[in-house]
Formats: structure tokens, C-alpha cells, sequence
């Protein structure tokens, strides 16, 4: 009788990791999108916007409001509050003095407001008229 003159060594061999099918990528966040803005003479300026939000990186320096009534020019840096999932209320510090006719609100695109479904941000505004709409 003739036996083998090598072991049997049997590997596991591993498979090459799957790759997802290609597809298309996820989309974009949506653009949040002002609803309403409402000023309190010296005090606060309310935002409603069209879904929810975060103001957790909030950066009140970049939303200015330009009152010729008072003559200032007021921000955004006090303490801000959220008044319902889609509504905040940013409490207005002057800044220093303005002549510019009218009441209006200025936002720069890096204001920290960002939607909470699917991290869209606001682009802000530039001279628009207060009260809005």
C-alpha cells in the first residue's frame, strides 16, 4: 500500500472584501430657509425658519440689524433662545452708531444655524427689510 508522502493541508483562503455596488452619492442638505424675522426695537431679533434647527455653533457676530430709528447698529451676540424647534430669539448687543435709513438684517453665511434633519445651513441674508415677510 503507498500512503502520500506530504500532509493534506487545507487553507482557508480569504475572500476579497465586497465593494457596494456604485450608485449615486447621497444627496446635498437643503439650504434652510427663512420664514420670518421679527425686530424688538433695542432688544431681540426672532428668527423662524422653515424646519428644525441647532444653534449650537451660533456665531452672533456675523447677524447684524441696522435701526435708523435708534440709531445703531446692533448684533446678534447676547444670549440666544430657542423658542420652539424652528424658532429663535437672539438677543441684540449695540454695536455702534448708524445712520443707514430703515430697519434691516444682515447675516453672514457663516452664522452657525444649521438645520437639524440633515445639517443644512442658512446662507443668510443682506439688507432685508424688517419686519420679514
Amino acid at each position: 500500500m503507498l500512503t502520500r508522502a506530504y500532509p493534506l493541508i487545507f487553507r482557508n483562503r480569504k475572500r476579497p472584501a465586497r465593494r457596494p455596488p456604485p450608485g449615486t452619492p447621497p444627496a446635498p442638505p437643503v439650504a434652510l430657509v427663512l420664514v420670518a424675522a421679527t425686530y424688538e426695537t433695542g432688544a431681540a431679533l426672532t428668527l423662524t425658519f422653515d424646519r428644525a434647527i441647532t444653534i449650537a455653533g451660533l456665531d452672533g457676530s456675523v447677524i447684524l440689524v441696522r435701526d435708523q430709528a435708534e440709531a445703531l447698529l446692533f448684533d446678534a451676540t447676547g444670549e440666544p433662545e430657542m423658542i420652539s424647534p424652528f424658532e429663535v430669539r437672539l438677543a441684540l448687543v449695540p454695536v455702534e452708531g448708524d445712520s443707514t435709513p430703515g430697519v434691516t438684517l444682515t447675516a453672514g453665511p457663516t452664522n452657525g444655524i444649521v438645520a437639524v434633519d440633515d445639517g443644512g445651513t442658512w446662507a443668510g441674508e443682506s439688507g432685508l427689510e424688517l419686519p420679514y415677510p
